[in-house]
């Protein structure tokens, strides 16, 4: 799966980002102009990632490295 697309709106509070917007996403969901909705937690390994495309959701956790804002 491979989701690439144009972010239209940005919401920080506290340790938390939601980023909304239309993507074309390859794989599994596959098309264009979707929408998705990802949510960011800062941090590092154990901070997490929640996206929401194609009427699925992927949830994913930071093993190294660390997200910051």
């Amino acid at each position: 799966m491979y989701v690439t697309g144009t972010m239209t709106s940005a919401e920080v509070t506290g340790h938390t980002a939601i980023l909304t917007g239309t993507a074309t996403v390859t794989g599994i969901g596959a098309g264009s102009s979707r929408p998705y909705t990802l949510t960011v937690t800062s941090g590092g390994p154990r901070a997490t990632l929640v996206l929401l495309v194609s009427g699925m959701t992927f949830n994913e956790i930071v093993i190294e490295g660390e997200i910051a804002f």
